[in-house]
């Protein structure tokens, strides 16, 4: 934050829409209040503070819980698409009602893209697709994706475990971005390029 001070450059902060954790909004906009369950969200939550407090250029990129090929293998739309693919039994933390805006990588990077080739942009953005899915609508939509009925077994909550996260993206709207993909042709994506 520092170096961008002193060379005038603009900061883009890759934060993330886990912030908003439990604060008790059905929606959460830029504007929502942050309450963050997790160690991860309350890091990127000080990262946050510390480019506030340095000043200058900035835009603090919230993003969505993001999929896509290549995915990390701890995302939840991983392990629930190759354990239905192999046929294996899923576990669901609680009662999987929890929600969350699964957002595909390239609509997360044309956001970014976006941001970076805009001027004036607000010191806060969500770069989100707008639709909550719960994560046994999750698990349903990769059944219909593969055309495989999983065994799923319902086992004890984590901690820290995020119940509703609805998010609003209107600052990136204004800005003309739209998310292409949906989660059913985003996770068909992923599908054909695990079977490549």
């Amino acid at each position: 934050a520092l170096a961008c001070l002193k060379t005038k450059t603009r900061l883009l902060y890759a934060s993330t829409c886990c912030a908003y954790g439990n604060n008790n909004q059905e929606i959460s906009d830029e504007d929502s209040p942050v309450s963050p369950t997790e160690l991860y969200a309350e890091t990127k939550l000080q990262g946050e503070k510390v480019i506030e407090n340095v000043g200058g250029e900035y835009s603090l990129l919230r993003l969505a819980t993001f999929y896509g090929p290549n995915m990390r293998p701890s995302l939840a739309t991983s392990i629930f698409l190759r354990k239905i693919l192999l046929g294996q039994e899923i576990e669901i933390h609680g009662d999987g009602k929890q929600t969350r805006c699964y957002t595909h990588v390239d609509d997360i990077a044309s956001g970014i893209r976006i941001v970076l080739e805009s001027v004036n942009t607000p010191k806060i953005i969500n770069i989100s697709d707008d639709t909550a899915y719960s994560v046994n609508d999750l698990v349903k939509i990769i059944s219909k994706v593969t055309g495989k009925h999983p065994k799923v077994k319902y086992v004890n909550d984590r901690a820290g475990q995020i119940w509703s996260s609805s998010i609003k993206s209107m600052r990136m709207k204004q800005l003309g971005w739209q998310p292409k993909w949906n989660l059913m042709s985003g996770l068909t994506d992923c599908m054909n390029h695990l079977k490549s």
